[in-house]
């Protein structure tokens, strides 16, 4: 194990760890994010396993700094698909890990590093929450503390839905807090079943980001504030059209009934034109599932050839040699079987959903598909488009076929 650890160069290179702590200082003083860390803490030496709730882009980087140790995370390897991030990354011993798939090379990787002493960071969601609320946590996340047999540290963020949302590509000025606990100690792990210290978990990183901004009313200093919203609210709740939200500045609006809403400098909805439905994103994003979810699980029992929703203007890459070549222009269609993509040269490709691996958004525009073992990223040229709208589809596809190890965190 500590031999294949060492021959993937999984390690922290101390040049790039001086280089982001100076980094970070500067950073966190800027966007006012704090630490709360507690006695028990402080005192903590690796080996131990960092878990977090997962928001920002940045999210491994800030909570690593306020910890006086290197911390090892694990990654989607989507990530190191892209080169900048690569070079990054990989200079700071994060481990690549693929998404639905069990992978014991991660396993005997993590084994090493906690052998030699050294942390592990994970976010057991494996995913960014869109909304800002602590999304399912897998119940394997109890099976790897058990086998790893180290201390578990939390970190629970406050505020990065707002400062850093996973739609969004600037950052707002407002307020950050990182609470950090010892949620489950050395004898912990002993004398607690799986499913007890699953609860503990599950209770430690708990994080609605609403009702925190409700109780502090923290401010928003930004005139981007709804800026890509319709990455995630894709569906409009007065005409139930999708894939027609449009933002500006503050403010955002459908294209199809002409409804207009305004975000507030704390981050609450307000109808412009009239009463709005929802005041916050995660109501708004709560309806959306269960309304889309219903119109897509309904299109699956019709016998119609028509595509239940489509994309135009978007633009193909497919890896090569770890990283991607433009392959043309296409229009998306989705079906009650397949995704069709037809490119402007007049071919169409047929992706059946059966055999598609993973479907999910990367980096909020991009939409990664893993099919044949090969990643297919597709991106709108005008941004916007949402890949929400197209996992929860697939999502909902899988979960009637009975596909259930495909499904995103959120959907289990």
């Amino acid at each position: 194990m500590v031999g294949e650890y060492k021959k993937k160069g999984y390690r922290y290179m101390k040049g790039m760890h001086t280089i982001l702590r100076v980094f970070l200082f500067v950073y966190t003083q800027i966007f006012n994010i704090r630490k709360n860390i507690s006695p028990e803490v402080k005192k903590i030496k690796a080996p131990y396993l960092l878990l977090s709730n997962h928001m920002g882009t940045w999210d491994p980087f800030v909570i690593g700094y306020f910890l006086d140790d290197p911390i090892h995370f694990v990654s989607s390897d989507a990530v190191f698909r892209d080169r900048f991030m690569r070079f990054l990354l990989t200079r700071m011993g994060v481990i690549p890990k693929k998404k639905n798939v069990k992978d014991t090379r991660v396993i005997r990787i993590m084994l090493a590093i906690i052998n030699e002493n050294k942390s592990i960071g994970l976010f057991p969601e494996a995913s960014r929450s869109w909304t800002g609320r602590t999304m399912n946590i897998d119940p394997a996340t109890a099976k790897l503390i058990k086998l790893l047999k180290v201390p578990v540290v939390t970190a629970k963020m406050k505020g990065m839905q707002l400062f850093n949302p996973r739609w969004g590509t600037r950052l707002r000025r407002s307020c950050v807090k990182i609470d950090y606990t010892l949620s489950i100690s050395k004898e912990d792990i002993k004398n607690l079943s799986e499913s007890e210290i699953h609860t503990k978990i599950k209770a430690d990183l708990y994080h609605n980001e609403v009702e925190y901004q409700r109780k502090k009313m923290n401010k928003l200093y930004s005139n981007h504030r709804a800026e890509y919203i319709s990455f995630v609210l894709f569906a409009c709740p007065q005409c139930q059209s999708i894939g027609n939200i449009e933002n500006n500045g503050n403010d955002f609006s459908c294209s199809s009934c002409k409804s207009e809403w305004h975000i507030d400098s704390y981050g609450f909805f307000e109808g412009k034109s009239h009463g709005s439905k929802f005041d916050n994103i995660i109501a708004w994003a709560d309806w959306q599932q269960v309304y889309f979810t219903s119109m897509v699980e309904k299109y699956l029992l019709e016998s119609t050839k028509e595509a239940l929703f489509f994309d135009d203007n978007m633009i193909v890459f497919k890896e090569k040699n770890l990283g991607f070549n433009r392959v043309g222009k296409c229009s998306m269609y989705f079906y009650r079987d397949r995704i069709e993509l037809h490119y402007s040269s007049g071919k169409v490709e047929i992706l059946p959903l059966n055999e598609i691996q993973t479907l999910s958004p990367q980096l909020r525009e991009r939409i990664e598909i893993s099919y044949d073992d090969k990643a297919i990223r597709i991106v709108g040229k005008k941004k916007g488009v949402s890949g929400l709208k197209w996992e929860m589809a697939c999502n909902t596809f899988w979960k009637n076929n009975k596909q259930e190890y495909k499904l995103s965190t959120y959907f289990k």
